[in-house]
């Protein structure tokens, strides 16, 4: 972590990341267009980029320029893929603040900026305005502070991903106004403040896959009176203080998980029978350190069987 912050610090060039010009979303898709040129300033950052990440983006066609894709009817663009590199290697070319100019591409449905620094700035709340978003990932990119409610206004977002940042939240009341999500990951994101977590996830109807792994969870919630996590596949909470009784959770009613993932997070005493009821678990999915109590309780739901 120390290594890290110091690395940022001797950055020597802030290369603001969009970059995107404000004709972008309406540039034709045909290769012969001669739309989509930069603003001057931006351009020259581009082209000055040191790992040639963007190399492709100066002149021409946008639709054709590297991680950019367009709607062929439209020439809209639709998806940004800047994915930085996973082992934070001096290739990471994507630095500094965003540019507000990504706000105009209203059409865009995928952005993933996974991977790239911004410097430990807020979640800027003008993504809020990306109302056709279905797939947005901003994890491991050095994101800092309150993750912002303008987020509820994604209403068709599918995935969104905020892992490994330095985010936290105090409340999640725009968490329920996403009730498109099938993929939620706010994993080491600090939500140890967050109140009714249990109840906002609740609204997430379509949800599939919950990953809460390292995010200071310290309580628990016994029961939901009604449950609408009926499609929820994936659940992580490992890696979480709760240091309460295992038996005691909302989660063993929920029998259409597959996958479990509870190590890790001080859990005591027994497992509980109705662990022999979620007939969808998949045993060698499972994450902590019962494994002979999980033979015992799918041994004695066989006998009764």
């Amino acid at each position: 972590m120390i290594a890290r912050l110091l690395r940022l610090q001797g950055a020597a060039a802030i290369v603001s990341i969009l970059f995107v010009i404000l004709s972008l979303s309406v540039t034709p898709a045909r290769a012969t267009s001669s739309g989509g040129s930069c603003v001057a300033t931006e351009q020259e950052a581009l082209i000055m980029d040191p790992a040639g990440r963007l190399s492709s983006w100066r002149g021409g066609d946008c639709c054709q320029w590297k991680g950019a894709r367009c709607d062929n009817p439209t020439g809209h663009v639709i998806e940004l893929d800047l994915r930085g590199r996973e082992d934070f290697s001096e290739a990471i070319t994507l630095r500094g603040e965003m540019s507000s100019s990504i706000a105009a591409l209203r059409h865009l449905r995928y952005l993933d900026l996974s991977f790239n620094e911004y410097m430990f700035t807020p979640i800027p709340s003008f993504l809020g305005t990306l109302d056709n978003l279905r797939y947005l990932n901003l994890s491991n990119t050095d994101f800092m502070g309150s993750m912002p409610w303008q987020l509820r206004n994604l209403s068709r977002l599918q995935n969104l991903d905020l892992s490994h940042c330095y985010l936290y939240a105090q409340d999640l009341p725009w968490l329920r106004r996403l009730s498109s999500l099938k993929s939620l990951d706010m994993s080491w994101v600090d939500l140890a403040s967050a109140r009714d977590r249990v109840q906002e996830v609740n609204m997430l109807p379509n949800l599939k896959a919950l990953s809460l792994s390292g995010c200071g969870l310290n309580n628990t919630v016994s029961e939901i009176s009604h449950s609408n996590l009926t499609r929820l596949e994936v659940l992580d909470l490992s890696h979480n203080p709760f240091s309460s009784s295992l038996r005691h959770n909302w989660f063993w009613d929920v029998t259409t998980i597959k996958e479990l993932l509870l190590s890790d997070s001080g859990w005591s005493g027994r497992i509980p029978n109705a662990l022999g009821n979620m007939s969808s678990l998949e045993l060698e999915q499972y994450q902590w350190r019962y494994d002979g109590e999980i033979a015992r309780v799918f041994m004695e739901q066989v006998a009764r069987a």
